[in-house]
């Protein structure tokens, strides 16, 4: 389990308390084939399942916590897992306990917060394989495939949240029902309980913009 780093700004420790994996390791007999975001050809020889411990966020927390919010396709993942480059500052031991991110690169189509139309943007993605074979496999959280067209959150240290956001054949998203409430919570249940949504894509980026908008007020 990753450790609070308290020597940090408090924005990482909020996000790694929010990123911690229970982890339980298990080495292979025989080798599964690899479930790695498909960047891999590499069958792993232990796999490391980790599942997630998540606040519960708004979609006005999210706006309000995470610096960056694009709208884009994905160009390529990394090979192998690597430390986001923020935390590589960190003592040795700390940035090698975070190497278990793959390294993704965007061309924003639609920059909402902290990036621009056309841009290319890098960020992390928790999962994938280490060069020595380990898989790092994470549950609950999105893994698309270079290709993807996806709407994404990137907190300060360039990690994405766990969900991101892809329409469907139709041009349509299904949104759980606490990334519709503008608002944010602050990690409290909030107020006012949402169904889960299907809506256009283009209409939810719409309401993205509008909380970012409103919050820049």
């Amino acid at each position: 389990m990753f450790r609070n780093i308290k020597y940090r700004k408090p924005f990482l420790v909020l996000f790694t308390v929010f990123l911690l994996f229970t982890l339980s390791l298990s080495a292979c007999t025989e080798a599964p084939e690899a479930d790695d975001g498909g960047t891999s050809s590499f069958v792993p020889t232990k796999t490391v399942v980790g599942m997630g411990s998540f606040m519960q966020l708004t979609l006005g927390d999210l706006v309000e916590k995470f610096p960056t919010i694009a709208y884009g396709t994905i160009l390529e993942k990394s090979e192998y897992v690597e430390t986001p480059e923020p935390l590589t500052s960190l003592p040795p031991e700390d940035v090698e306990t975070y190497k278990m991110y793959q390294r993704v690169t965007m061309r924003v189509e639609r920059g909402l917060q902290g990036c621009e139309d056309g841009e290319t943007i890098t960020y992390w993605e928790a999962g994938g394989i280490s060069e020595d074979g380990t898989l790092f496999k994470m549950d609950d959280y999105d893994k698309p495939e270079p290709g993807s067209t996806v709407l994404v959150f990137v907190d300060s240290d360039r990690r994405t949240y766990h969900s991101q956001f892809q329409a469907d054949s139709e041009g349509n998203v299904t949104v759980f029902g606490d990334y519709m409430i503008e608002e944010p919570c602050y990690g409290n249940p909030p107020a006012t309980e949402m169904p889960t949504t299907e809506l256009p894509m283009e209409e939810y980026l719409d309401k993205v913009e509008k909380v970012v908008r409103e919050q820049a007020e």
